[in-house]
């Protein structure tokens, strides 16, 4: 797997050297990259959500 901020860092420096998104680099200097940035109370929910649900799987024995 990729890491998530690889990714995005890769396809913003896409983005901006093929003109894609103008402004993009603008933005991207205002708020930061993703790894730059904390995640969210919606975030951190949903991440929470998941390792809830992974968890009762794995103690109910259940196969992927």
């Amino acid at each position: 797997m990729i890491p998530v901020d690889a990714l995005s860092d890769a396809l913003v420096n896409a983005c901006v050297e093929d003109g894609s998104l103008p402004g993009l680099e603008a933005a991207i200097d205002e708020y930061g990259k993703l790894s730059e940035q904390d995640p969210d109370e919606e975030e951190l929910a949903a991440a929470a959500q998941m390792n809830s649900a992974a968890q009762r799987k794995n103690r109910s024995g259940a196969v992927e």
